[in-house]
């Protein structure tokens, strides 16, 4: 029974954030106070993620208290990210994206395509280009499930976007910046 449980405990830290657990330790925490506290936001903001997009704006209360208390958990770092994601405050998820992959770039099987899509809601197209096609070639497993891999989507190929109902082709403005006839 005790492997049983500690196998369990290893395989909940892998597969998609939506399976996954936030672990947090005493010693992140200044005090025994905050990391009860802590907990306590974890755990009631848990169930709201768990939800999806309906309990994304609740959960996100929450964490960002946790995140108060302990700015440095990967896993946290991503489910804020996913919370801005899925609001109206979207360009807000890129820092906490950036974060979570910094403290470890393996926290999640689709952490190149939100790093992407916060970069694209933030108008840094080449770095959103870059983390679609890091996406796109990834090959990693979740289990034996292969993690899907979504095609670009047509405003980013042939590096065109659409920004605020204006079609903009990076390769000729970057010819026209070169060139001295668009400021950048």
């Amino acid at each position: 029974i005790g492997f049983l449980i500690f196998a369990t405990g290893i395989f909940a830290q892998e597969g998609p954030i939506e399976t996954r657990e936030i672990v947090i330790k005493k010693d992140d925490y200044r005090s025994k106070d905050d990391y009860k506290k802590a907990k306590s936001l974890i755990k009631e903001a848990e169930p709201l993620f768990a939800l999806g997009r309906g309990g994304y704006r609740r959960a996100l209360d929450f964490y960002l208290q946790a995140y108060q208390l302990n700015p440095n958990n990967d896993i946290l770092n991503l489910r804020i990210g996913i919370c801005y994601l899925y609001s109206i405050q979207k360009t807000k998820s890129i820092k906490y994206f950036e974060k979570a992959f910094e403290l470890n770039h393996f926290v999640d099987p689709k952490i190149m395509f939100y790093l992407a899509r916060g970069y694209h809601l933030n108008y840094q197209c080449d770095k959103a280009i870059e983390y679609y096609n890091k996406y796109k070639n990834t090959k990693t497993k979740v289990g034996k499930t292969p993690v899907r891999k979504n095609k670009l989507p047509k405003h980013y190929r042939n590096e065109k976007f659409d920004l605020q109902g204006h079609t903009f082709d990076i390769t000729k403005a970057s010819k026209l910046i070169e060139q001295g006839k668009l400021d950048y």
